[in-house]
């Protein structure tokens, strides 16, 4: 988050606006989920534009009900900014099949409160794509994290990725996957449960994963498939989006895409 909040930092300040950053979340349902002095800057109208990132959906209904225009990354709005999943998918699948793979692996976290795109989306998406390469898509090498969660304990995408790894590989070798597609989170988990059940399994398994451009998440994990997406090109469509808005024009879809880049295939 801190390369998002520094790039909409940069942006803000290429246009002479005025960006403020605040932590919410609700007490309970009948409180603002602000704080006393920024509660009465939406109350007053003083507020020209809003960006959420990460907000939950009640939280983006009480901006929207102050009539405030509102653009919304990895979260809930009437006007959204999200990464290209389906582009991501097929140019995961693309590289996977390049490298002889037949038994792809997906791995999905969960995200409470936040499933921008359902789960059951993305499997149609995956299976399409698997089609359109001749390929078949295995159920069992399904793993997302709306079937392990705890509702009193919820998992870092890390920890879903650690366990998506344990369970998968310690299923006899005829059982695994011989490629996976995950996202950079679950991919740095997944890398030290492999380390730690068979030294072999990372050498064996084609890995492609989401990454963010400048991101150090997977610093110093070699022969991995990065599927890379720039934050300063979601930046700048959340902005170029939120000042339609203030504008008073629509923006021409609801959903401003932006699309993954192959960085660095093996």
């Amino acid at each position: 988050w801190q390369m998002l909040i520094e790039r909409c930092q940069a942006r803000a300040a290429l246009v002479d606006e005025t960006l403020e950053f605040h932590f919410t979340g609700f007490q309970n349902k009948s409180d603002a989920p602000f704080n006393q002095s920024l509660t009465r800057d939406f109350q007053q109208h003083r507020i020209d534009g809003a960006i959420g990132i990460g907000l939950e959906f009640d939280v983006m209904k009480w901006i929207e009900q102050h009539k405030v225009p509102y653009v919304a990354y990895a979260g809930y709005g009437l006007h959204m900014v999200e990464i290209d999943t389906p582009s991501l998918i097929e140019l995961g699948v693309q590289e996977l099949h390049k490298r002889k793979c037949r038994r792809i692996g997906f791995w999905v976290p969960a995200t409470p409160k936040r499933p921008v795109i359902p789960v059951e989306e993305k499997l149609e998406v995956i299976d399409a794509s698997l089609k359109r390469h001749g390929l078949d898509i295995y159920p069992d090498l399904i793993w997302h994290g709306l079937q392990h969660q705890s509702t009193q304990i919820q998992k870092s995408h890390q920890e879903q990725g650690f366990c998506a790894a344990m369970e998968t590989f310690s299923r006899p070798r005829t059982e695994w996957p011989d490629g996976l597609l995950i996202t950079d989170m679950m991919a740095h988990g997944a890398l030290i449960a492999m380390e730690n059940l068979k030294p072999d399994i990372r050498a064996r398994i084609p890995i492609a994963t989401h990454s963010n451009k400048g991101s150090t998440v997977l610093h110093g994990r070699k022969n991995l498939i990065l599927l890379e997406t720039d934050l300063a090109e979601i930046v700048n469509a959340i902005f170029e989006t939120l000042e339609k808005l203030m504008s008073g024009k629509t923006p021409s879809s609801s959903v401003a895409l932006v699309k993954p880049i192959l960085k660095y295939a093996p």
